[in-house]
């Protein structure tokens, strides 16, 4: 039977707190790193979008090397999206690029094997990716596309693939605790749902759902263990709702959804505690939220922009997005507040014609330089009907023809995503 969330409405104040977190940068870029991992030896990893590298510390974070630099390969540059690693040897990378989807390292990034055609047919994106040991991983995709599971028993030289549609239109994240019990986060397959949260306790054999909201433009983006008994998941809306997030205080057992209000911005991607007290939400829009108070109030700041993953090691939060930063006890400068403006994007989505629009529409966009741009169409209640698959573009005006053929007439929601930003516009198919 599905959870029953209890709803529970915070109202947000602007009065600073008294005690405030702590926040030092470990790197800086323009590039939006979309994930990381640190270890407490302090080896770490970032996966940089718009470098399409992958970056490694051996010093907890205060200097970096490029172990994996695919603009210097030649050819497509792909989307680094997911890097997990086992120990300080053993590490994987997942991007959305066809026959460039899946890397593995078994020497710390000294060297990386491209194991993409031991993925099974048809998968070309790996978006969460979560290693149980040396030889047990999971893999999961993908945003805006086909939603799967992957499970592999030998360090990722053949995989099982498990269908999740009935129950996931896409999925986005997945975290194993051990090797039986694990989550899914997704959106639900089911009209008018929204987020989902999705359970295993055999192994990813059957799943059963944890936690489903109702807000349709609802999608679960990031799961966030800050210990053995609390858990959240971030959910992204396009809708500009407000912002809202998962919330367990007893392992995963019962949910509440927890709604920020007054914070109307879209694409929210990432929460994180590094108390019950402290902790910080962000995503696509400018300035971060943090709470010391558990959630009942929210401060902003402009201080870090483009929060997309937070992991809690020891006593620090780490925190990624255009910066690397991390929170901890007598460390870095305080957080100030400041008002929270609108973003300022770089990208420009230009009115897509004929609109109204009858069999296709030709979209139409500029980019401020090279990346991936990609199109997804949602109903107006924020459920995925056709998604256009990103292609890496050079800087300047282009132009997109998408088929709208088969679909229905009514209004519809069109996105742009880019590597680090999203745009909206409503189209009108007759």
């Amino acid at each position: 039977m599905r959870t029953l969330l209890l709803f529970v409405l915070f109202s947000c104040t602007s009065t600073l707190a008294l005690a405030q977190p702590n926040l030092q940068t470990l790197f800086t870029n323009t590039s939006r790193i979309d994930d990381f991992q640190m270890n407490l030896s302090g080896t770490g990893y970032l996966a940089v979008n718009g470098l399409s590298a992958v970056l490694k510390t051996t010093d907890g974070g205060l200097s970096y090397d490029t172990v994996l630099n695919f603009a210097a390969m030649g050819g497509s540059r792909p989307y680094v999206r997911s890097i997990r690693f086992f120990n300080d040897s053993i590490g994987f990378l997942g991007t959305l690029a066809p026959n460039r989807t899946f890397w593995r390292t078994l020497n710390g990034g000294q060297s990386w094997e491209n194991l993409s055609d031991s993925l099974p047919a048809g998968i070309t994106a790996i978006c969460g990716m979560s290693v149980v040991d040396e030889h047990l991983l999971f893999a999961t995709g993908r945003y805006f596309g086909d939603a799967y599971l992957l499970r592999s028993v030998d360090t990722g030289r053949t995989w099982v693939y498990t269908d999740m549609k009935p129950q996931a239109s896409q999925l986005i994240d997945i975290h194993f605790l051990d090797s039986l019990n694990g989550y899914l986060t997704g959106k639900s397959a089911v009209a008018g749902e929204g987020a989902i949260l999705l359970r295993t306790s055999d192994g990813g054999n059957s799943w059963t759902t944890a936690a489903v909201s109702n807000r349709p433009g609802d999608q679960a983006w990031k799961f966030f263990k800050r210990s053995a008994t609390d858990y959240y998941v971030s959910l992204e809306n396009g809708l500009e709702e407000p912002n809202a997030y998962l919330r367990s205080y007893d392992a995963g057992q019962t949910w509440q959804l927890i709604t920020i209000d007054s914070f109307a911005l879209p694409m929210l991607q990432s929460v994180g505690f590094l108390t019950r007290d402290i902790g910080f939400a962000g995503g696509h829009f400018s300035g971060i939220l943090y709470t010391t108070d558990g959630g009942t109030t929210w401060t902003r700041t402009q201080q870090y922009t483009g929060f997309n993953r937070m992991q809690h090691l020891g006593d620090r939060l780490l925190i990624s997005g255009n910066q690397f930063v991390y929170s901890g006890p007598g460390l870095g400068l305080t957080v100030s507040e400041h008002p929270l403006y609108p973003a300022k994007k770089r990208h420009i989505l230009l009115p897509a014609y004929p609109n109204p629009a009858q069999g296709s529409i030709t979209a139409t966009f500029k980019l401020a330089d090279a990346g991936n741009a990609g199109f997804l169409l949602s109903d107006i209640q924020g459920k995925s009907i056709r998604s256009y698959p990103p292609q890496y573009l050079p800087a300047g005006k282009h132009q997109q023809r998408l088929d709208l053929q088969g679909l229905a007439a009514g209004l519809y929601l069109l996105q742009l995503y880019t590597d680090d930003e999203h745009h909206f516009q409503r189209i009108l198919l007759q």
